[in-house]
């Protein structure tokens, strides 16, 4: 089972996602990840700018961190985060 089949049939995962991964599944491969990396963009300054509007930068601890390899990303409060995945130093993003 390939990680799509594993997210459209897993229960915990949302309507959005499963709808998104549906709609993007009819389209040309490189078109569809073209329009998810924009996507991610887009919704990842959203998420910045709000947390920025909510706290001051200088009270925030928890930042967006990923994986040098791609592996994943999160948000940490850990001022070294390794990658769980492979164990590689993760990095801010800029």
């Amino acid at each position: 089972m390939n990680e799509c089949e594993k997210i459209l049939g897993d229960f915990s995962a949302s309507f959005w996602l499963k709808q998104a991964l549906a709609s993007a599944l009819e389209r040309d491969p490189v078109d569809a990840l073209a329009d998810a990396e924009v996507l991610s963009e887009v919704l990842r300054e959203r998420l910045d700018r709000l947390c920025t509007q909510l706290y001051p930068p200088d009270l925030i601890t928890a930042r967006i961190v990923e994986c040098p390899r791609g592996c994943n990303s999160h948000i940490t409060k850990d001022p070294t985060p390794e990658c769980a995945a492979c164990g590689s130093r993760m990095y801010e993003p800029e």
